[in-house]
């Protein structure tokens, strides 16, 4: 009865009243799990229209590629296939920032945009416009990968999230009424430790019987690793497993598989673009979402682009007239593979990512924290152009900065307000004013470093 209701009224009037044409989500589903069939060259006419039109939309009406293309001598007739997206600039993190204003087009008025922040793996806080006109295109993308994993609108979905971070009363409120009209409920993932509070989870589950749990990857492992701790029995098998945000082994992937007695997928996306690909049941790799999305695979050394092989991944939205981002350099690297799938869908698959792996720092009472709490609470924080944390004792944390002009003493008494909300006295932390942050030997920043949380994954 709750799915029938969520699915023939509470969706309909909840997306309706957020500005979201339900029967366009259900229509665009319908082509999209058509189009995934479809064969390749018939699709790939299909793309590189999408694409011509969205380039004539950046020269008519954003200025940053405006004047890139007339600077460069381009015109919108030197761009007739996907291939030629090269000769467009990248789009970094820091060129967003500087350039957010001329990324908007100019034909979209306020009302016109849904705006966001992501800080992704290089802990720069990044602020970007969505186009509300056809964010209908998000919602259908994500029911027709959900749809892999057996779900259907309105279908009872467990999350497993941190929902901790919902640091304003606007967002918990937000968070509950779309909780309602999807038919989801959200589990803190921040008390996995506590045996009491395992246990609640557990009764809670088994009483609702969700057919979907998912969440954060890391947060769904560590759910197993405390149940079976703490001794706790999941007796009620869900129908699928969707992991998602960061990346976990494929002996913890299995791990999740046997405790639930359940298929498991994973999931790739990011806040900018929804959700970017999705396994199957094959499971040979992830379908990429190739009618909305162009991915380049990147080598940075030799730069030079590719849309098969190894690279960092480079991603063009062909939906996002209000801000298009093309060529975005979303800091995540892979193989793309030209194999079909053996399920029949004739979509690109990703083989493999190499990135999002978790994040974790450990509190005093032994809790293990998601590198999302500290993101959301840094990147509210004016004037903060990059951060990193560091931690080499349990309840302790070093929060390096690269601050400007903007950030001053109000700034600092904000972190510590936002800290002592979230954690209380649990974990303290220090902060230092750097030039430069530490990178990787691959030459990546990692927002993330602990020399004590091995322990406490490997339980």
């Amino acid at each position: 009865m709750r799915e029938w209701l969520s699915h023939y009224l509470l969706l309909p009037i909840g997306l309706t009243i957020s500005g979201i044409n339900y029967n366009k989500v259900q229509q665009y589903r319908n082509l999209l799990q058509k189009s995934e069939f479809d064969d390749f060259e018939i699709r790939r006419e299909f793309i590189n229209q999408r694409f011509r039109d969205l380039i004539q939309h950046c020269y008519d009406q954003v200025p940053f590629y405006r004047s890139y293309m007339d600077s460069k001598g381009l015109k919108v007739n030197d761009f007739h296939t996907i291939a030629d997206v090269v000769k467009l600039p990248i789009l970094e993190k820091q060129i967003v920032n500087q350039n957010f204003d001329s990324l908007l087009a100019e034909n979209y008025r306020p009302g016109d945009f849904r705006f966001d922040y992501t800080g992704g793996s290089t802990g720069t806080p990044t602020k970007f416009g969505i186009d509300k006109k056809s964010y209908y295109k998000v919602y259908a993308n994500a029911w027709r990968f959900w749809g892999y994993a057996g779900y259907q609108p309105g279908m009872k979905i467990l999350l497993f999230w941190g929902n901790r971070i919902e640091l304003t009363t606007f967002k918990r409120i937000r968070h509950k009424i779309r909780s309602v009209i999807e038919n989801s409920i959200t589990l803190n993932s921040y008390d996995f430790n506590d045996k009491d509070q395992i246990w609640r989870y557990v009764r809670y589950i088994q009483n609702v019987k969700p057919p979907i749990l998912r969440g954060y990857a890391g947060a769904i492992y560590l759910f197993v690793v405390y149940c079976k701790k703490f001794h706790v029995k999941f007796e009620y098998p869900p129908q699928a497993v969707i992991l998602t945000s960061e990346k976990i082994f494929p002996s913890q992937k299995m791990e999740i598989a046997q405790f639930f007695n359940t298929e498991v997928f994973d999931e790739y996306g990011s806040t900018e673009f929804g959700i970017i690909a999705h396994e199957c049941h094959s499971h040979t790799g992830l379908h990429l979402a190739e009618e909305r999305l162009i991915i380049e695979t990147y080598n940075a050394e030799h730069q030079t682009s590719n849309f098969y092989g190894k690279g960092e991944f480079l991603i063009t939205t062909l939906d996002n007239y209000a801000m298009p981002l093309m060529r975005y350099r979303i800091q995540d690297e892979g193989f793309i593979s030209n194999q079909i799938c053996s399920c029949g869908r004739t979509l690109k698959l990703i083989e493999n990512i190499d990135g999002r792996v978790m994040d974790y720092i450990v509190t005093k009472t032994e809790k293990l924290v998601h590198l999302i709490i500290f993101y959301n609470i840094l990147s509210k924080i004016k004037g903060i152009k990059f951060f990193q944390i560091h931690q080499d004792e349990i309840g302790k944390i070093m929060i390096s900065i690269i601050k400007d002009k903007s950030f001053d003493d109000k700034a600092t008494t904000k972190i510590d307000m936002m800290f002592y909300d979230v954690f209380r006295d649990d974990l303290k932390f220090y902060i230092q004013f750097v030039d430069k942050l530490e990178v990787t030997s691959s030459g990546k920043y990692k927002i993330i470093s602990s020399e004590v949380v091995s322990h406490y994954l490997s339980i």
